[in-house]
């Protein structure tokens, strides 16, 4: 990495995919069972409230700084870098964009608003809740493997550079 700010924008691409990655990784881990193992209108009712709490400026800094630092790396290297540090640094930047960001706005923001919708207890919440863990989770482990994926391919071009 020859140029300061390149290693720092990297580091702290690689910090932000990484805190995003051990979030998701609590929901994927064992968050989202302790979940389901409360009654739906308890677990909907939880859920709600984390959908609320976690649109905060700490969380949107980790979550879309990464996302900008991973775009601003990835146009620069394409522009101005060739060999592995640009391939670790597009790889870093796409897969946090496309595996983190977008999944997140295109699957699983309308299904966290539908979810926020509804009444935990409704004669159906117990249906609708199932039916929304089933949907949810598995994208959410992909978003999740993508998030590491993304820190572990900054650090790959920390290294290579």
């Amino acid at each position: 990495m020859n140029e300061r700010w390149v290693f720092a924008v990297t580091l702290s691409a690689a910090v932000g995919a990484g805190v995003i990655a051990g979030v998701f990784f609590v929901f994927s881990n064992f968050l989202m069972r302790v979940l389901d193992r409360r009654p739906a209108s308890e677990a909907i009712a939880t859920m709600q409230s984390i959908n609320e709490l976690i649109e905060n400026p700490l969380f949107f800094l980790f979550f879309i700084g990464t996302a900008l630092a991973g775009a601003v790396l990835g146009v620069y290297s394409l522009v101005s870098l060739d060999g592995p540090e640009r391939t670790w640094l597009v790889a870093g930047g796409i897969t946090y964009i496309v595996g983190a960001v977008l999944v997140t706005g295109a699957y699983h923001i309308p299904r966290n608003q539908a979810l926020d919708r509804l009444d935990p207890q409704a004669v159906d919440a117990a249906d609708r809740w199932s039916s929304y863990l089933s949907e949810w989770l598995p994208v959410h482990h992909l978003r999740t493997l993508a998030a590491i994926a993304s820190c572990a391919s900054f650090v790959m071009a920390i290294r290579v550079g």
